[in-house]
């Protein structure tokens, strides 16, 4: 069915949500009414000192009403008992107790950047790493004068992008295990020190090393308390009250992956899976919903709010911002982050069945297949989750709405100009109209589609800059539509199309109203 115009479906779903919003209370009430007045009753007890606060916060109950007596009363916690959960539950709220809070002091040194890079080529992990080291051993032109400003910089750009390989190597290292024997190699002092060098300087450094750090935390009960005892702590807690979108969602899955060695409600997030938010302790998750972004794009600015100011990375995520409020039930949001290009130069490749294949294991270990779940993803996201699904039948059999945001089901009709002449990647051939890949993906998907209750699609209707400042519809209407579920044109261009500029936005309430849909369907089917 074909719909030009989403006023009307606004409308409905304002209705809609209204009186799923009442239906939803009355089954809760009814269903758990007098839990929920002991939960309160629970909740309201008053915390009469800094030992019952802290007993609070170590047991998690009423953590946040712990939380907040511990910073009215400026109570000194520096020689409190606190467990690694409590730990972990501060620097998750951004708490500037964590400034307070006694840690296992590094050994204070500023070091070089060739300091640095030795300290992690001096590592032992396993025979892998020490490949890694002596094929990424420097090698300088002969004939450059050492004394000259001109070698000196271009001697710092290969260090930092040498330095950028050996971490990206340890990412893959620990996403595996090796966490207690780099703690017991001082890594954590390390990582520190690389965060500290490289923040402001260069932000793939900076970004791998939070990830490394990420890894280390969730593999066991000595990892996670061994960061949680460390200087990483008030780091964490500062970082979970930045300014900066990416610096908050690093903080929140560091703090997320060492809770989850301890409680079994937090799942551990790997490399590739971000929380954008999770309900409270007391609410647990009716719904998963999980992001998938496109060709160039990511967790971090993709599904940002769009507006008008240059600071990009300041700019609200329209998920985590707008979603816990309008949506009447209880939902966990997860993105998926991967990196892609154009062009190929050199390197490994993973095409679009590998990345399929590793996105499975972590959505998986996330808890993506516990409850019902929903996807949102734009461009050449959605060609991913076609993948997954026909791959994951674990998965498939959880998957309750898919919204397909100007995803090219049939290819784009610019793909073949993207790379200029050079060497294109495998993520541009394959959205190739001719792509017999992307052809036999969409007639397999066509095959299981029926599993999938509730699916929606959206069309952008506006040029958008391409190359040489040429302007096209990158992804038309007809490679955009699918054969079943609702279809919504939208006055927007390619990139706009997942970016709300506000709570009003068309393209909000088409979203609005496919996760009212999947609501309705999950709620008919289980009452």
């Amino acid at each position: 069915m074909i719909r030009k115009s989403v006023a009307e479906d606004e409308c409905i779903s304002k209705v809609s949500f209204n009186l799923l919003r009442i239906r939803i209370f009355e089954i809760e009430h009814d269903r758990f009414g007098s839990l929920f007045a002991t939960l309160k009753g629970r909740r309201d007890e008053k915390i009469q000192n800094t030992v019952q606060a802290i007993a609070m916060l170590n047991q998690n109950k009423n953590t946040k009403a712990a939380v907040e007596y511990l910073e009215k009363t400026k109570a000194d916690v520096e020689f409190c008992i606190l467990n690694t959960q409590a730990r972990f539950r501060l620097a998750l709220r951004g708490s500037p107790l964590c400034n307070r809070t006694a840690t296992t002091l590094a050994e204070k040194s500023v070091k070089s950047v060739g300091m640095l890079e030795n300290a992690i080529k001096r590592l032992i992990i396993d025979d892998k790493w020490e490949e890694t080291v002596k094929w990424l051993i420097p090698h300088m032109c002969d004939e450059d004068d050492p004394s000259s400003y001109k070698y000196f910089l271009k001697r710092r750009r290969s260090q930092d992008l040498r330095l950028n390989r050996f971490l990206s190597q340890l990412v893959i290292i620990t996403e595996t295990g090796f966490g207690r024997e780099l703690i017991n190699q001082d890594i954590l002092a390390l990582l520190l020190e690389l965060c500290n060098h490289y923040r402001e300087t260069n932000h793939s450094i900076y970004l791998n090393t939070l990830k490394i750090l990420a890894n280390i935390v969730m593999q066991n009960d000595y990892c996670a308390t061994a960061v949680a005892n460390s200087e990483w702590l008030p780091v964490l807690a500062a970082m979970a009250n930045s300014q900066v979108f990416e610096e908050v969602l690093m903080a929140e899955k560091i703090c997320n992956n060492g809770l989850s060695v301890f409680d079994s409600s937090r799942k551990p997030l790997k490399t590739n899976i971000y929380e954008l938010f999770r309900p409270e302790d007391d609410q647990p998750p009716t719904v998963d919903l999980v992001l998938i972004h496109g060709i160039r794009g990511s967790v971090f600015w993709t599904w940002r709010e769009r507006d008008n100011s240059s600071k990009t990375l300041r700019s609200r995520c329209w998920p985590r911002a707008w979603l816990p409020e309008d949506v009447p039930v209880p939902m966990r949001i997860l993105a998926i982050d991967y990196l892609s290009s154009l062009v190929h130069f050199v390197g490994v490749v993973e095409t679009l069945s590998t990345r399929a294949r590793k996105f499975a294991v972590e959505l998986r270990t996330a808890g993506i297949g516990d409850r019902p779940v929903l996807f949102i993803c734009h461009s050449m996201g959605g060609l991913l989750v076609k993948r997954i699904l026909l791959d994951d039948s674990e998965i498939r059999r959880s998957t309750m709405g898919i919204l397909f945001m100007a995803t090219p089901h049939r290819g784009s009709p610019y793909a073949m100009y993207a790379p200029l002449g050079v060497r294109p990647s495998d993520d541009v051939k394959l959205l190739y109209q001719q792509s017999t890949i992307n052809r036999q993906l969409h007639q397999d998907f066509l095959k299981i589609i029926d599993t999938v209750p509730v699916i929606s699609s959206v069309a952008e209707t506006e040029k958008a800059p391409f190359i040489m400042r040429q302007k096209g519809i990158l992804v038309p209407p007809e490679s955009a539509y699918l054969e079943r579920g609702a279809f919504y044109h939208i006055n927007d261009a390619h990139h706009n199309i997942c970016k709300p500029s506000n709570r009003q936005d068309r393209i909000y309430g088409v979203i609005l109203l496919f996760i009212n849909d999947v609501i309705h369907h999950i709620l008919k089917n289980t009452n």
